[in-house]
This record gives C-alpha cells, sequence and structure tokens, in this order.
C-alpha cells in the first residue's frame, strides 16, 4: 500500500471499502435470499462519498439505490452507475425532464403531485417510472391509508394514470428500531394496514410492481415482514443506530469510517497558562500541549469541548482541552512520549487496541450517530482503501 499519498493530507476521512464488502455480506446472511438489498445513499453516502460508495457497491452486485434528492440522483448517473436510482422525496416540476434525461424513478408523494407528473409525460410523450409511497403511520410522504374505505379512492386513482410507469410500491416505518412494547404494536398496525392494502389492489388486478416496506431496523426486529428488498442504509456502512445497535446480528458490522487529522505544533506551558478560545482550561502544573489540524468547522463538534473527550495518539488517549475552535483543536500530551509535528491522530476510528467509535461522540451529545458523520465537512479528502490500494479524492477538484 503506497503511503505516501497521505503524507501531504493535513486531515482527511479514511473510508475502508474491505470493511464495506464485509458489511454487505453480512447483510445478506440474515436477509431471506429472495429479498435484495437496495442501498441508501442520501446525503453523500451519510457523508462517506457517493461515488465511490455506489460504485464499489455496483461492483458487488447491488443493483438499485435510493438518494434523498435529484440532484444526488443526477450526481451519482453521471459518476457512471447504471443501476436503477429511487428519489425518495419531492422533486419539483422545474426537474420533471431531468427524471426522464436521467432515467430516475420518482416517489409519488400524493395524488396531487402524481397528476402533476403524469400532465408533464402527457405533454412531452414520455414515460417516468415511478413508486407509490403509502402512508400507513409515519405521516410524512405518501398517501394515506389507514384501513378505511375513503382513503383507498385516492390510491387506486394514482395507479390508474396512464402515463406513469409504476414499478414499486412501499411505506416507512416511524418506530421499527424500537423495541418497546407500543412501538413493536405500531410497526406491526403499519404492516398490517400495508398487507391490506397489497391485498385490496391485487383483487383490483392492480401491478403493484415491488414491494419494499423495511428498512434494516423493520427487517432486524420484524424477520417475519415480507418484502422483495430491503432499503439499507447506514448498517451498510457499519453505523448501526437505536435499538438495532444491541441485535446480536447487527454486531458483526464494522464502521468503515475514520476521521484523522495530523498535529501541527506541540508547546510545553508553565502551570497557570490559560488555553484557547474563553480561556476556560488552566494549566495545573507544567503540561505539553499538542494542537490539532481539525476543528469545529470539518465537523468535529464543538460541544465536545472541556468535556474530557479523547482522542488516539501514538497507541494512547489525549484528552481534549479548551474550546474547539473553528479549524483546530487542542489536546493534553503531557504523559505521552514522541508527539512531534505531523502525527496522526485519530478522532473517530482505531487504533491498536484503543477506538473512539460514533457511538462515542453521539451518545455524549445525545443523538444519531448518523449525524455525527453527517456533520464531517465535504472539504475533508476522503481516502478510500481496499486491499493494498489507497485513492485520495479531494471535493475541490
Amino acid at each position: 500500500m503506497d503511503t505516501h499519498l497521505l503524507d501531504c493530507l493535513t486531515l482527511w476521512c479514511e473510508i475502508d471499502l474491505d470493511l464495506l464488502e464485509h458489511n454487505i455480506l453480512e447483510a445478506k446472511k440474515f436477509l431471506s435470499p429472495d429479498i435484495k438489498i437496495m442501498a441508501v445513499l442520501k446525503d453523500n453516502a451519510y457523508s462517506h462519498g457517493d461515488i465511490v460508495i455506489a460504485n464499489t457497491m455496483e461492483k458487488l452486485g447491488i443493483d438499485f439505490f435510493a438518494v434523498s434528492h435529484i440532484d444526488e440522483a443526477i450526481r451519482l448517473r453521471k459518476n457512471g452507475i447504471k443501476s436503477r436510482i429511487l428519489i425518495l422525496s419531492y422533486t419539483s416540476p422545474h426537474y420533471f425532464e431531468l427524471l426522464c434525461k436521467y432515467q430516475l424513478t420518482q416517489t409519488l408523494i400524493s395524488l396531487e403531485y402524481a397528476k402533476k407528473l403524469d400532465d408533464f409525460c402527457k405533454a412531452n410523450h414520455c414515460q417516468i417510472t415511478t413508486h407509490v409511497k403509502i402512508d400507513t403511520g409515519m405521516h410524512r410522504l405518501g398517501l394515506c391509508y389507514d384501513g378505511t374505505t375513503n382513503t383507498i379512492d385516492a390510491i387506486l386513482a394514482m395507479y390508474h394514470l396512464s402515463h406513469l410507469t409504476i414499478t414499486g410500491t412501499y411505506t416507512h416505518y416511524a418506530v421499527a428500531d424500537s423495541l418497546i412494547p407500543a412501538d413493536i404494536s405500531y410497526t406491526k398496525k403499519q404492516y398490517q394496514l400495508f398487507q391490506e392494502l397489497m391485498l385490496i389492489l391485487k383483487e383490483k388486478g392492480i401491478n403493484t410492481g415491488i414491494i419494499h416496506t423495511q428498512n434494516i431496523s423493520a427487517t432486524l426486529h420484524f424477520p417475519d415482514f415480507k418484502c422483495d428488498y430491503c432499503r439499507v442504509g447506514s448498517l451498510l456502512l457499519g453505523v448501526p443506530y437505536g435499538d438495532i445497535a444491541t441485535n446480536p446480528q447487527a454486531k458483526n458490522f464494522k464502521s468503515i469510517l475514520s476521521l484523522k487529522a495530523r498535529i501541527s505544533i506541540v508547546k510545553t506551558l508553565p502551570p497557570g497558562a490559560k488555553i484557547s478560545y474563553g480561556l476556560n482550561y488552566t494549566t495545573s502544573q507544567t503540561e505539553k500541549i499538542a494542537v490539532v489540524a481539525i476543528g469545529y468547522g470539518d465537523g468535529y463538534p464543538r460541544y465536545l469541548s472541556n468535556r474530557q473527550m479523547h482522542v488516539i495518539i501514538n497507541g494512547n488517549f489525549a484528552e481534549v482541552i479548551g474550546n474547539i475552535c473553528m479549524d483546530q483543536l487542542i489536546i493534553n500530551v503531557t504523559n505521552i512520549a514522541h508527539v512531534n509535528e505531523g502525527d496522526i491522530v485519530t478522532l473517530i476510528g482505531s487504533t491498536n487496541d484503543y477506538t473512539i467509535s460514533l457511538d462515542d461522540i453521539a451518545q455524549m451529545m445525545n443523538t444519531l450517530n448518523n449525524e455525527i458523520a453527517l456533520h464531517i465537512n465535504p472539504r475533508l479528502p476522503r481516502v478510500y482503501k481496499q486491499g493494498k490500494e489507497i485513492s485520495v479524492k479531494f471535493s475541490i477538484f
């Protein structure tokens, strides 16, 4: 492996593609042979870099992707992704022509929205591929179905629009990641409503296309639920969240992301020296500090200032001290030998026997591990490792 490519980097996000392959194989172990993976790559693949992740997944047999917005889908198309791409959210009518141009699949979020898309196709003599979103209790996007006859007419009308190609139908569970009894009941009720609707549509001769009701939480917690595709997002990247993190099967997934930066300067300060903005850390003795070239502008949360948070340097934990700055932070290396300019600091990831995970930071901040990953600034170079190969992707080039 040519590690010289890293020598010029001051800070970077490191992605292990071998672990990505491991996670895909793990996902396939607990999915039924007849259920395929729809990889959710929204928000730049949760900050991991959607282009490289998608290309790698496609080579590993993933044939369906999902994103939030049309710009994400077009970005994948322009970078060589040939597989189907589902847009999960609203696309403005101003961009309907791009759905056709780039052969994208659009979610139908309401009857009114579907009619606008149908009118566009009629006027432009084209067909746009779509999936129908059914709201069974999330109460976000989709046509509401509550089990009563007064909610079925709009759904039937959508399937009868003549200029749209409907190739799939799906719903989304609000609390499938939770094992609280009331939440389990709610998820099962959502599933029952969806299955009831699918039976009604089948009896009326409607082809619903492929069915994808589950994200990975529902698949792990409710293995009896039936579908054609399972929407898998952050778990493929080794970032389980909620109660699924305690599932024995989820423990086999490995985080593929590390966050690293270099030391820019090492100083020895006398007792009583005050450090960083706010002067809220004071040395109690002669202390050796190191300035690390990363800060909250890069996605390392300022909230972690003065909270006994640690990073890894030279096989040891070092405490973050003083307020974290926009592009720099300071660590106490008093008891760590041979710390020098240019040494690599691991802020997220593992080194030797030490690990700092996204979960460690998320728990301290009372948030989701996904949010921590999403805060990592796109300007940071992404370093991709696979076997003995290493490549660096810069956002500015």
